[in-house]
């Protein structure tokens, strides 16, 4: 059984170096857009990555608590 939950726990932490890249991206993303003026875009791109950081934060909860329960 904790095998199948450190494997779970692994998947986790891809999970959240897979989402701390798409954050890193859609950050550059903003940053150009803030230096063309681009608002609309600017929106956009911050309500886009108020959710990913949501998620992020979520999935961080879990895997904290997934590792103090495999120790």
């Amino acid at each position: 059984m904790n095998e199948s939950y450190a494997t779970l726990y692994a998947q986790y932490t891809h999970c959240i170096a897979v989402q701390k890249d798409v954050i890193a991206r859609y950050r550059t993303r903003l940053q150009r857009a803030q230096k063309s003026f681009n608002m609309a875009e600017v929106q956009r791109l911050n309500a886009l990555l108020r959710i990913l950081y949501e998620e992020k934060s979520e999935l961080e909860e879990r895997a904290v608590g997934l590792r103090e329960y495999l120790q």
